[in-house]
Order: C-alpha cells, then sequence, then structure tokens
C-alpha cells in the first residue's frame, strides 16, 4: 500500500547483553532514515499446525509490527509511526488474551507493555485531535475564527507529546521489554508445550470473541458511554481474532466479515472523538484562558454530533446479530490436493 513499506525482519539472538546493546544503538541512531510506518503482516497459519507453533506466529506478527514501527517513533515526525506502533501492541495484548487458556504470558512483561501502550496513547490522541477532530471541525464551520489557533496550539501540543513517546520509546526500559518479549516469543515453550492442533482452539476463539461481541452490541442504541466503549473493543478483539485466524477460511467469508466490523468501528470511533477530545480540549482552556471561547464551542459541537450518532445503530447492531461464525476452517491445502 502506498505510504507504507512492507515488514522487515527483526531478530533478537541468544546474547542478552549484546542484543539488547544492539537493539538501543539501532533505534537510537536510525533516525535519519525517515523510516514509513509499517502496518501489520497477514499471519499465515493452517489448521494442521501445532498450536504453540500457531501462536509464536501470531506474536511475531504483532511484535514485528512494534519492532519495524519503533525507528519512526523515536524520529518524532510521522505521526502515522506512533499509531502502528500502538496498535502492534494493542494486537499483542489482545493475542495475549485470547490464547490466555493454553499459555500464560509473564505478568512482568503484560505490565510493562501496558505502561509502553499508555505513553504511545498520550501522544497519539494529541495527534487525533490536532490533525483529524480540529480539523474536520474547521471545514464544517469556517468562520468561527477562534478554532484556527485552537488548532495551531493543539499542533503545538501533539509535536511536544510526540518528542515525549519519541524518549519512551528510546529509552534503555523500552528496549528492554521488547528484548524480553522477541525472547518469549522464540522459547521452545511457546511452541512445543501446545501439542494439540490448531483447529480447536481457533474455532473456539472465534465463537467466543463474536459471542462477546453480539452481547455488547445490545447497547449499541440505549447504552450508556462506557457500555458503548465496551462494544468497541469487543468489536476490536473480534477484528484482531479475525484478522488472526483469516488463512483458515474462505478469503470472501472473512471480508464480509470484516466489513460489518470495519462500519461498527467506523461508529465507534466517531462516538470516541469526543470522547478523546473533550478532556484534551478541556485542559487547553484551563492552561490557556484566550482559547476558553473556542474549546467550549469545539466542545459543545463533538458533543451534539456525537449525540446525533448515537440515534443511528440500530440497522448495524441487527446486522451484528446476523452474522454467522461457525469457527469452522476450511479443509487445509494439502488435504484438499489428497481428496
Amino acid at each position: 500500500m502506498a505510504g507504507f513499506r512492507s515488514a522487515s525482519p527483526v531478530r533478537v539472538r541468544a546474547n542478552e547483553s549484546r542484543s539488547l546493546r544492539a537493539l538501543h544503538f539501532t533505534a537510537m541512531n536510525t533516525e535519519r532514515a525517515q523510516p514509513l510506518p509499517v502496518k501489520s503482516s497477514r499471519v499465515l497459519l493452517d489448521r494442521d499446525m501445532n498450536l504453540g507453533d500457531a501462536c509464536a506466529s501470531v506474536f511475531q506478527s504483532c511484535l514485528q509490527q512494534v519492532l519495524d514501527n519503533r525507528v519512526g517513533v523515536i524520529g518524532g515526525t510521522d505521526p502515522e509511526c506512533v499509531h502502528q506502533m500502538r496498535v502492534g501492541i494493542r494486537r499483542f495484548r489482545v493475542a495475549m488474551r485470547l490464547f490466555a487458556p493454553w499459555i500464560r504470558f509473564p505478568p512482568a512483561l503484560g505490565r510493562d507493555l501496558r505502561w509502553l501502550g499508555l505513553e504511545l496513547g498520550k501522544a497519539r490522541d494529541m495527534d487525533v485531535v490536532a490533525a483529524e477532530t480540529l480539523p474536520a471541525l474547521l471545514r464544517e464551520c469556517p468562520l468561527e475564527a477562534g478554532l484556527i489557533p485552537l488548532r495551531n496550539r493543539a499542533v503545538d501540543v501533539a509535536e511536544k507529546r510526540r518528542r515525549g513517546a519519541a524518549k519512551v520509546v528510546g529509552s534503555a526500559r523500552c528496549s528492554v521489554l521488547l528484548g524480553a518479549l522477541q525472547r518469549w516469543v522464540q522459547t521452545v515453550a511457546v511452541r512445543r508445550s501446545l501439542g494439540v492442533s490448531l483447529e480447536r482452539p481457533a474455532a473456539d476463539i472465534l465463537r467466543r470473541v463474536h459471542s462477546r461481541l453480539v452481547s455488547r452490541a445490545r447497547h449499541l442504541v440505549t447504552g450508556t458511554s462506557e457500555e458503548r466503549h465496551a462494544v468497541r473493543i469487543a468489536a476490536k478483539r473480534a477484528r484482531y481474532a479475525a484478522e488472526f485466524f483469516r488463512s483458515l477460511h474462505s478469503e470472501r467469508e472473512v471480508e464480509r466479515y470484516l466489513a460489518v466490523l470495519a462500519e461498527l468501528q467506523d461508529l465507534l470511533g466517531a462516538l470516541n472523538d469526543f470522547a478523546v477530545a473533550d478532556p484534551i480540549l478541556n485542559e487547553i482552556s484551563r492552561r490557556h484562558g484566550r482559547m476558553l471561547t473556542a474549546a467550549g464551542f469545539a466542545r459543545g459541537y463533538l458533543f451534539a454530533s456525537a449525540k446525533g450518532r448515537v440515534r443511528k445503530p440500530l440497522r448495524l447492531q441487527h446486522k451484528i446479530e446476523r452474522l454467522q461464525v461457525s469457527g469452522n476452517p476450511r479443509p487445509s491445502r494439502r488435504r484438499q490436493r489428497s481428496g
């Protein structure tokens, strides 16, 4: 896809101190390369795979996305690198939850991974407000002159937060975390201690996340903001699970399922824009009194827009309820040929 480079493999070898120093050195000394953001790569699985090997493939794909965007985040100039690195962390954490019945993830690594995601989230939220929410509001209300300095201030804050994210991602703590994650993914325990076939666990995971989504989606129309946020989380988990296991199913079936989830995430993402922007705009107005009127206008407009969208999701709720997820994968290529 234009604007994104393909993922390149990164390996952390046996010598721990040397590999961690190399990882840290590489990240801190390649800013001039101006790397492009990297989206997730497709996970290639087969239903005859060992569950441990399949888990390792999923976790490696998630971690690779994190590693491939690290240098771009440290460069501090491309907001999309922050976004893609954060997506990789989210995918990894969802995989941890999906495979929890079979794999115990080290709690300390889980806490550090959450820390890294939260730090990136601070920069990403500000980038969304500065580069998407306020520019869209300016297009809707071009005569509201106070929005221009408000947007400019948001851009300044976004750049500052991106520099903060760069320091975090370039830190020794982050290097240690990423090296530990890489070693964990590569451990023999993850690959060989799970002797069962992938087929049944994959089906169980897909049915479980879809059932949770259908249950949560009942709150789309009449639920509270917290309940709709729970729908958003359930939709992301269902989407990532479908993407992890898409090579086990027909492309048409997966695309149809992902299309409905994309529609749901677009709706909930728009609703989330207000939840993200409101405290940020409130903080800007508190620190810069001259922007109080413009920030108040923006908050009110976004609130009204969010309220308007709440009335629309009934059709989408019915569409989600009609989705069928058997969880049964298509026959493997070897079985198709032998049959």
